[in-house]
């Protein structure tokens, strides 16, 4: 599994709101959640839907936020087809 890593400095930041990605920091390692922004210089810079507020984020309702250190991209898996004899 490939290591998550902050975003280096004057790099554009590769997620879009909305989007599932793979978060961390000190205390919790990959956690799924919903980006949000990115704020440049700051310790935590990652701004995600906090897990249990998935629900109210998709409804257009309120919802908590958490920062975290490191984000990564979910990569799509695509289907695989199968047939049976």
């Amino acid at each position: 599994m490939e290591a998550i890593k902050p975003i280096e400095e004057k790099e554009v930041c590769p997620f879009v709101r909305g989007e599932k990605v793979m978060v961390s920091n000190n205390t919790y390692k990959g956690k799924e959640s919903i980006f949000l922004a990115d704020i440049e210089g700051a310790k935590d810079p990652y701004v995600c839907v906090n897990p249990i507020y998935k629900r109210e984020f998709n409804n257009s309702g309120e919802f908590d936020v958490i920062n975290w250190k490191y984000c990564k991209k979910i990569e799509q898996q695509e289907p695989v087809e199968t047939t049976l004899d």
